[in-house]
């Protein structure tokens, strides 16, 4: 029985020869799909991308760690005191009148540049860088709570050697004496007013009792 349909002639494949695949929408020889390039390769061919940095833990950077510079040099914002000169000395010379025996059993003070230090009866050899210094000094007792304060005002040269006499008063609320030797009994009137008043007293109460008699 003869076929009643006709052999269809075999369209042509529009891809070319058998066994090729079309190519795809973005791939290389076809079309651009929508018309948008293809996505960035991150890594290209013989290197890597950058490494990302990302800011420390609570936001703040890291500190830079500080190290000291050679030769043991010291940081510039530390000052250290200059050598020059030669080394002065301050010699004071502490006195007391020798019938004030009291202030055998107490030492002096002395300030120098608003620093306190403890004083000794005699001789009293202090170094002193030179310069203008202010010197203090007094004897601590109970009433007055200092006795025969005194100060002075001296300048040292360097290398210089000054000697500066102190005598305590005579009497315990007058003034003491500081500067060249010899230097006076401050209080010396008054002691002596003090001392022959109650004699003079006890003289004139004498001579009553002998008239009466």
């Amino acid at each position: 029985m003869s076929n009643p349909y006709p052999p269809q002639p075999q369209a042509p494949n529009p891809w070319g020869q058998q066994g090729h695949q079309p190519p795809y929408p973005g791939g290389p020889g076809g079309p651009q799909q929508g018309g948008y390039p293809p996505a960035p390769n991150p890594y290209q061919q013989g290197g890597y991308p950058q490494q990302q940095h990302y800011p420390q833990q609570g936001g703040h950077p890291a500190p830079q760690q500080q190290y000291p510079q050679h030769g043991g040099q010291a940081p510039a914002h530390q000052q250290y005191p200059q050598q020059g000169g030669g080394q002065s000395q301050l010699v004071l010379n502490l006195k007391y009148f020798p019938l004030a025996w009291i202030f055998m059993l107490i030492k002096p003070k002395i300030i120098i540049n608003g620093h306190l230090m403890s004083g000794q009866w005699g001789r009293n050899v202090i170094p002193m860088p030179a310069g203008q210094h202010h010197v203090h000094v007094h004897v601590p007792y109970i009433i007055p709570s200092q006795v025969g304060p005194a100060d002075l005002q001296l300048p040292l040269q360097p290398g210089q050697v000054l000697e500066v006499e102190y005598r305590a008063p005579m009497w315990a609320f007058s003034r003491g004496a500081i500067g060249p030797a010899p230097q006076p009994w401050n209080g010396m009137g008054i002691t002596i007013a003090a001392t022959l008043i109650p004699f003079g007293l006890l003289f004139f109460l004498f001579l009553l009792s002998a008239l009466a008699s």
